[in-house]
């Protein structure tokens, strides 16, 4: 009897041990770390697969060459299969690969032009439901195919699809605006707004991934792209912001440049008792100087006039963003979310035609930045010239 419970107690401890449930050895696997989609012009779907490559990975102990270098010294390789749908075209992989996909370790799907213009969301379905894709995996937007993107040296990084997305998590800190982890933007796809917004990257001349700014979409097909100086008007009118330059012109050809540190926006509905709904943005934020092109001393006088400069500059890239929105018809601000969120009764009359109620939605700015402090270590210039307007000091203890 004791050596049944002996052997009893072995078993339930041997449930409790962890292992591979396929058990699949690492060499048998193909590491995919970057998904690319584009559509061909007969209606198919190309998926274009990049892989770590184990005989060079830094990961696992090989040399993991430069990602500009050969075929045989790079950290990954490339490879790409055509089907009717996204999860037609990933079965092929089997065909010519001589091991299984392993998808757990995916951190990018880049969406091709062709594929944007007729939709993601048929890609939706298959990224959320496959069990081994994580939520966390960056989606990021191109004008080009997804395949060029995908292949592109990313430097110092020596896997592309890493270095992409170092890029895209660099642009999330600036603004959430840009944060384009796949969780994030099924949210925005499923709210009200139904306007997902995708960080946007292309090519430089050179042939190296460089952030260009957000592209914008309706429902899940694409409407327009904002340049990195529109797209800070979008940050601003979303939320929290960190680290933006602005650069105000001056006088003499020059420009004073401000590094906005960090600002918050809040945003309200408001229905007069007219019934007419406006909605009232309100931003508040401190800023430093960065560079200063006047030579004028920097007293009370200077400085709420710089003030009311960097609060002007930013109300009218604002502005300007939103007229794009509202000309696109395209509600990237999430204003519908905002109006489900506090007034539900109010949105349910409006749902129905909120589409052509946004484009004329009136919106009232209100900005207030700080200018905190002029980014010098030491004494300003300006003290500088305060000084020459004082009469020289007296040396050796007085006059005689």
């Amino acid at each position: 009897m004791k050596r049944i419970l002996i052997v009893a107690a072995l078993f339930v401890c041997c449930l409790s041990l962890t292992s591979c449930a396929d058990h699949t050895e690492v060499n048998d696997m193909n590491v995919v770390v970057g998904l690319g989609l584009d559509e061909t012009k007969d209606g198919m779907t190309r998926v274009t697969a990049e892989f770590v490559n184990p005989q060079n990975s830094p990961i696992s102990g090989g040399q993991g060459g430069s990602s500009g270098g050969s075929s045989k010294s790079k950290a990954y390789f490339i490879r790409d299969t055509t089907g009717p749908s996204l999860e037609d075209a990933i079965k092929q992989f089997d065909q010519i690969l001589p091991h299984r996909m392993y998808m757990a370790h995916n951190t990018v799907v880049v969406f091709g032009a062709t594929y944007l213009k007729h939709g993601i969301e048929r890609a939706f379905d298959y990224l959320e439901r496959n069990r081994y894709l994580r939520r966390n995996q960056m989606m990021i937007a191109t004008t080009g195919s997804a395949n060029r993107l995908l292949a592109a040296p990313t430097d110092p990084e020596p896997t592309n699809a890493f270095g992409l997305r170092a890029l895209a998590e660099q642009a999330a800190a600036t603004s959430p605006v840009m944060d384009s982890e796949q969780l994030h933007i099924i949210k925005q796809y499923l709210s009200p707004s139904h306007a997902p917004v995708l960080i946007w990257m292309d090519l430089d001349q050179k042939g190296r991934p460089m952030q260009k700014g957000v592209a914008l979409l309706h429902g899940g097909k694409i409407v327009d792209y904002l340049d990195l100086p529109h797209a800070e008007g979008l940050f601003w009118l979303k939320g929290e912001t960190h680290q933006i330059q602005v650069s105000v012109p001056c006088a003499n050809h020059h420009k004073t440049t401000f590094r906005i540190v960090r600002s918050n926006t809040k945003v309200t509905a408001i229905q007069n008792p007219h019934h007419k709904l406006t909605f009232i943005v309100s931003l508040q934020g401190t800023a430093e100087i960065e560079s200063f092109c006047s030579t004028e001393l920097f007293d009370q006088t200077l400085y709420q006039r710089i003030s009311q400069q960097v609060d002007t500059a930013v109300l009218d890239k604002m502005r300007q963003t939103m007229k794009t929105l509202q000309t696109d018809d395209v509600d990237a601000v999430q204003f519908a979310a905002q109006l489900y969120r506090h007034h539900p009764q109010l949105w349910r009359k409006l749902k129905g035609s909120w589409n052509q109620d946004f484009t004329h939605l009136p919106v009232s700015y209100h900005v207030h930045i700080q200018v905190e402090r002029s980014g010098l270590i030491a004494q300003t210039p300006t003290r500088w010239l305060e000084d020459q307007g004082k009469p020289p000091r007296v040396q050796g203890g007085g006059a005689k």
